[in-house]
């Protein structure tokens, strides 16, 4: 259809949404909280369910360029279109309690939030199919390098687009900045972190050298993808925490909720330091999460056949040629990296005085005696 077309009926289903999550019905709210509760999880329902059959039918079952679900680019504005929705639904009922002017909306935005069916299907259901569509960019990506280059572009492959990816990565952060949401979601938070952000930083360092044509429009592919992620990424560590103004300066940072949350926890694995080393090391650090290095030691250890002395591991762990294998983190992505280590650390010493103004004091006050 018409852009004009869809972008009008885009605007309706929001407005549908906001009337049965927000409670907005002429007045009517407190009377008809329960119609209000399940027509929410049914709309909520029906479009994780829609994104998730979206996501197993995106293959190409004919090898046309169609599916059973429709052409390739028909599931990509479809699965865009659902998470827009479940966004929607996501701020509406779960948001700030003043987004409807309404008094007794409040009391079905609560009703809805605190809904158990409804909070099962975003614990189960909703992170899972998020999980699943955004691991999908690299599921993806790996089966067409390995394709032969005659089938013709790698960057019109089928699989998740950037904008589905985008979108994926909204709901993410969206889910992180909802309070109510974010306390509830702590396992399935420790595998989006685990899972997706960190694995992704993983295989941005393991991207093999261009050799050949494929393998070139595989890392530029590639690279377009993890850009995506890593702002998704810089958002969550460094924006989230500062959106209240100076009355949060003694509110806990992300990487502080994110290392009490799973760190500090005998049962639960090292996000927040996994999340550190793994941006350190795309940065160019050689650390590990003990403060080992990992790269090889320059030393001198053995003398090859040509004469040449070669390096060797102070672990035993790599070898040069395991090394040398892999590219270089690209520069742009290199620098989203390190915005997302100076978030954290901004977000960590804010409303600190630095020590310079405290030595001044200090000065001022011996004067003073």
């Amino acid at each position: 259809g018409s852009p004009a077309l869809t972008f009008h009926f885009d605007q309706v289903l929001m407005k549908m949404i906001h009337c049965v999550f927000g409670g907005e019905d002429n007045g009517k709210a407190k009377r008809m909280s329960t119609r209000h509760l399940l027509a929410g999880r049914q709309i909520l329902g029906f479009l994780i369910d829609q994104l998730l059959t979206l996501s197993k039918g995106s293959g190409d079952r004919s090898g046309s360029g169609t599916t059973w679900y429709g052409s390739l680019s028909d599931i990509q504005e479809k699965k865009a279109l659902c998470l827009r929705l479940i966004q929607s639904c996501l701020k509406t009922g779960w948001g700030e309690s003043d987004i409807t002017p309404s008094g007794a909306a409040e009391s079905v935005t609560t009703a809805i939030a605190d809904d158990k069916a409804t909070l099962v299907l975003i614990e189960d259901d909703l992170c899972l199919a998020l999980l699943t569509t955004g691991q999908a960019v690299w599921a993806h990506l790996d089966e067409f390098a390995q394709s032969s280059t005659s089938s013709g572009d790698i960057l019109g492959s089928p699989g998740t687009s950037l904008e589905v990816l985008s979108e994926v990565c909204a709901t993410l952060s969206l889910l992180w900045s909802l309070p109510r949401l974010r306390s509830r979601l702590c396992s399935q938070f420790e595998s989006i972190f685990s899972g997706f952000y960190q694995r992704a930083l993983s295989l941005l360092r393991r991207r093999p050298l261009p050799e050949d044509g494929a393998v070139y429009q595989a890392n530029v592919l590639f690279d377009s993808q993890v850009e995506v992620i890593l702002e998704s990424l810089v958002d969550i560590l460094s924006l989230h925490g500062m959106k209240n103004g100076p009355k949060s300066v003694g509110s806990m940072s992300t990487l502080e909720e994110l290392f009490l949350a799973y760190d500090c926890s005998p049962k639960e694995s090292d996000v927040a330091s996994g999340l550190l080393v793994e941006l350190s090391r795309c940065c160019g650090g050689n650390v590990d999460e003990d403060g080992e290095s990992i790269l090889p030691s320059m030393s001198p250890s053995r003398t090859g056949s040509s004469g040449q002395q070669t390096p060797t591991s102070q672990k035993g762990g790599f070898s040069p040629t395991f090394i040398t294998r892999h590219r270089p983190v690209p520069d742009h992505l290199k620098e989203l990296c390190f915005e997302a280590l100076l978030g954290c650390l901004r977000r960590l010493f804010h409303g600190v005085e630095p020590l310079s103004s405290l030595d001044e004091e200090k000065k001022e006050d011996s004067h003073e005696d």
